[in-house]
């Protein structure tokens, strides 16, 4: 009976399982359609357990088992942001608490400064392109992406025993790094200060053409340099933007042991 009980359940799981991916489907084709103001949102969708063909939904059990099994460490690394954004509050605290769980109940084993550091490299050589003439605010050298993978890195090695540095928010997480000691003030600053720097030539990047873009060259830096108001140009923004990223990555090489 125990047997009968489980498989029904097991196929009511999978009956819901693919009600709810069909409606998740049909929110994402909402939000992703393309219209006469550009799209709402992009969803991307990819950066799933199984992949780009799994499931788009799972049970809180199937959640809580998978994480405590065989998720891998860039997964955990990605739910260092987790946090609930809209639907029933009760679902999104037991959702909080198996990530809490799994993210911050001990350091990663092994090499894991490493292996965030090889994937780091990875999405800079075959994501970013950069040129001596373009630069990828996103996923380029001292882009967005080092501060966000060192933040995250550090909350990985010491969030376990400062429950300060769980945050969702990088600017917060900055912070708390900069508050306890384990990144210098001076550090703290001017990585917070050059993460501001690069989201906002993000965003004015994407108010100024009709769908996202992370690639900057010198006509992007002339454009941009008007929104920045004061006596910038294209070539001091482009100087400026070559010495945030360079004191960006600085900073990253001095936490994952690399040299520039």
């Amino acid at each position: 009976h125990a047997a009968v009980r489980r498989e029904a359940g097991r196929l009511v799981e999978l009956r819901v399982g693919h009600l709810f991916s069909k409606y998740g489907q049909r929110f994402i084709s909402n939000l992703s359609v393309y219209t006469s103001e550009s799209f709402c949102y992009k969803i991307d969708m990819e950066l799933r357990p199984s992949g780009k063909s799994g499931a788009l939904v799972t049970s809180l059990d199937s959640f809580r088992e998978y994480h405590s099994s065989s998720a891998l460490l860039w997964e955990k690394q990605a739910l260092v942001k987790a946090r609930p954004a809209a639907g029933s509050r009760a679902l999104g605290e037991k959702v909080m608490e198996i990530v809490g769980d799994y993210v911050y109940s001990e350091p990663p084993e092994g090499d894991f400064r490493g292996e965030i550091h090889t994937l780091r490299m990875r999405m800079e050589k075959e994501l970013a392109a950069e040129t001596e003439s373009v630069f990828n605010i996103k996923t380029g050298r001292g882009g967005l992406v080092d501060v966000e993978f060192l933040v995250q890195m550090l909350q990985l090695a010491h969030g376990p025993e400062h429950p300060q540095l769980r945050t969702a928010c990088t600017m917060d997480g900055i912070k708390a790094l900069g508050d306890m000691g384990i990144i210098e003030e001076g550090q703290s600053r001017a990585l917070c200060d050059g993460y501001l720097f690069l989201r906002k030539m993000g965003n004015i990047l994407s108010l100024l053409n009709e769908r996202s873009k992370n690639d900057v060259s010198q006509a992007d830096f002339d454009r941009l340099s008007v929104e920045f108001g004061g006596d910038v140009d294209g070539n001091s923004l482009r100087e400026r933007y070559v010495e945030v990223t360079s004191g960006i990555r600085e900073i990253y090489n001095g936490h994952f042991g690399e040299t520039p």
